[in-house]
């Protein structure tokens, strides 16, 4: 009797076990078709990320650059021979006119040129009373015309050589009226001492590495962008460009583009694009970052981001989360844009959530099916 008794207490404990045991089996997502079905808090639902799709919008995106000194209306003065500053008739920011004197410089070297525009004149002047004599001699019948032939053609070398010194005298900034060693550093156009490299009783030489003085026209700039290949289409000569810079950020400033470089940066996989920048105000100012604006129009789609769509073959797709526990994989016609973004022209409907993470673990579930 107790050996009955013990069977059945033992055959119930295995029955309760195994009863128990069915229970904690985890249900397992059923797989109609291309839908999957998981049960109701899944653990493997919330591996997955969703996204809403909604309208494409326009895409404003910031192309990085920097405003530089417009080099058609700029120059660099450099000294054209060695010597010794002796004054400065500028500082930075001052307006100079074309051919004004920028400083002032004591050379040795402009010493012997001087001397030798005054020698030069002081020979034309001989040669020239020589000629005028000869030619009255001639005239009277008692110089000879070969003579009057020779005085001539002295003449005219002396004549040469006056004027060859003296316009480079006129070239390296002195003059012959006195020798006093001393040249000025002219400005060839008017505009802006913006950069000066040179101070009283510094030694200055032709091939220096830095110019003594930088003259430009500061209401003409250039706008230079690193625009990505992605972009240049954006960019059209002869087209307006909107930029703005760190000094008035809510601002908004135009350029026009100038020219588009024929290359790309192999490293930085950029084109060069210069603009023109109108600076009347002079509120902007040489080497200035800038950041211009592109914006994209609006596609004809819907946004999704891209980790959603995924290929199989030539073919793309998405999942679609179907409330409160489906996904529903769907075939769509997508174009991946920049930024991270995929619009959908056909497929799904706005208001729609697709899986944004996960959509490759629940193909995988489909495959193994």
């Amino acid at each position: 009797m107790k050996k009955t008794a013990l069977v059945i207490v033992t055959v119930t404990l295995l029955a309760g076990c195994g009863k128990h045991a069915q229970e904690n089996v985890p249900q397992q997502p059923k797989i109609t078709g291309s839908r999957i079905v998981f049960p109701l808090k899944s653990p493997q639902i919330a591996e997955l990320r969703l996204a809403l799709a909604k309208p494409a919008e326009s895409d404003e995106r910031s192309v990085p650059g920097r405003l530089e000194w417009n080099e058609d209306r700029t120059v660099r003065i450099f000294a054209p021979m060695a010597g010794r500053v002796s004054q400065i008739s500028v500082q930075l920011g001052d307006q100079v006119s074309a051919g004004q004197g920028l400083a002032t410089v004591l050379s040795p070297d402009m010493g012997a040129a001087q001397a030798d525009a005054r020698k030069a004149q002081a020979a034309y002047e001989q040669v020239k009373a020589q000629y005028d004599r000869t030619r009255d001699l001639a005239e009277h019948g008692v110089a000879a015309v070969k003579d009057l032939e020779q005085a001539k053609a002295d003449l005219a070398t002396a004549e040469a050589e006056r004027d060859r010194t003296t316009r480079q005298l006129g070239i390296l900034g002195g003059t012959a009226k006195v020798i006093d060693e001393g040249y000025q550093l002219r400005s060839p156009i008017a505009g802006t001492v913006v950069d000066r490299h040179i101070n009283p009783g510094q030694q200055v030489k032709p091939d220096a590495e830095q110019p003594e003085f930088v003259v430009t026209d500061p209401d003409h700039l250039w706008l230079d962008l690193d625009v990505p290949e992605v972009d240049l289409r954006h960019f059209k000569v002869g087209e307006p460009v909107q930029f703005t810079v760190s000094a008035w950020p809510d601002e908004m400033f135009s350029a026009s583009v100038k020219s588009v470089s024929a290359m790309v940066d192999p490293q930085k996989r950029t084109v060069t694009v210069r603009a023109d920048v109108n600076n009347t105000s002079h509120r902007l100012k040489g080497e200035m970052f800038a950041e211009a604006r592109v914006t994209e129009a609006a596609p004809k789609g819907i946004d999704v981001p891209d980790t959603a769509v995924f290929l199989l073959g030539q073919k793309q797709y998405v999942f679609v989360f179907r409330p409160p526990n489906a996904f529903e994989r769907r075939e769509v016609k997508a174009e991946i844009r920049p930024g991270g973004h995929s619009i959908i022209t056909d497929g799904i409907a706005v208001g729609d959530k697709v899986v944004s993470a996960g959509a490759l673990l629940l193909q995988q579930m489909l495959e193994a099916k």
